[in-house]
């Protein structure tokens, strides 16, 4: 374990530079964030030279990856070119706003597609496990921002129970963790489904049966634990992937996490925001995927993590 974990270090450390690498170069590409700042006003070729000595992006491009790396090195992502807030404090409160979205919306999906799932795997060709999989396919169907503007029409503007937008209260998450969680639900359900049909008919649940364990007993106790193997791989990616990809969702809810923080970044080329939620979207993808890898020995004892 100690020789695997050690592995899993160096590797997230190559992760991260590479990351690191790829976006300082990228992003600059873009431009220069000193003709965005001007924009709409006309500097002088002095007042360009000046702004941008004063920030530093004169330097040779090598000379400033090092000062970035150095600085990353002792915790310090810098400061945002616009605000002059620390980059940390920045993406750790927009990151907290979209790490409970997407947790709530995996939640909800787990919460919809486990009995699902089971109950079509129990009743594999009838017209129970035909409906399932058809609201499976509905749920992994409809684009997540026409979801969205439905349950907003329906639930905010029609009938006013909840809020339309925005992060006032904990009714502010119900409806884009419902719109996250459905896309979820259905992909879950036909996982859950499809490894619950291949456990059932394993040798060991017919052995528990012919011992006289109940029904419920069998396959929740045995059965299911089995089955979410797969599904905790994919909803271990699912969660790293969920926090840069929901964008749409909280552009739709105007809730105030993380996509939006790096698409305004991106469009007004704040390199230090870009360069610091890169790197920590990046080392919690990488922790999520070994959170899943250390989850596999707690839910089936016969595999063992080995370098």
């Amino acid at each position: 374990m100690g020789r695997y974990l050690f592995q899993r270090l160096i590797a997230t450390i190559v992760v991260l530079l590479g990351i690191s690498l790829i976006v300082f170069f990228v992003i600059r590409i873009t431009g220069n964030p000193v003709e965005a700042m001007l924009a709409g006003t006309e500097p002088t070729k002095q007042a360009i030279a000046a702004l941008t000595h004063a920030m530093g992006l004169d330097k040779p491009l090598p000379e400033q990856y090092w000062i970035f790396l150095s600085n990353l090195l002792h915790g310090n992502f810098g400061r945002s070119l616009y605000s002059g807030q620390s980059v940390f404090n920045l993406v750790r409160t927009r990151f907290v706003a979209t790490a409970m979205l997407a947790v709530a919306g995996l939640l909800i999906g787990i919460v919809i597609s486990v009995p699902l799932g089971v109950l079509a795997a129990l009743h594999k060709g009838s017209a129970t496990d035909v409906g399932v999989r058809a609201l499976s396919l509905l749920g992994i169907s409809f684009p997540s921002f026409w979801l969205g503007i439905m349950l907003v029409l329906i639930f905010a503007v029609k009938i006013h129970v909840l809020p339309v937008a925005g992060y006032s209260s904990w009714k502010s998450i119900i409806l884009p963790a419902v719109t996250l969680g459905a896309g979820q639900a259905g992909i879950m359900t036909g996982l859950i489904r499809s490894n619950m049909i291949d456990v059932l008919g394993e040798q060991y649940i017919q052995t528990a049966r012919a011992k006289g364990l109940r029904g419920v007993a069998v396959v929740y106790l045995h059965g299911l634990r089995n089955a979410m193997l797969p599904v905790v791989t994919y909803l271990g990616l699912s969660l790293g992937t969920l926090l840069g990809g929901v964008v749409i969702i909280e552009q739709v809810f105007a809730w105030p996490g993380i996509g939006q923080l790096m698409i305004t970044a991106i469009d007004q080329r704040d390199y230090p925001v870009v360069q610091g939620g890169a790197v920590i979207l990046a080392l919690f993808i990488v922790l999520s995927n070994l959170a899943v890898d250390l989850c596999y020995t707690l839910i089936d004892p016969r595999i063992k993590i080995s370098s």
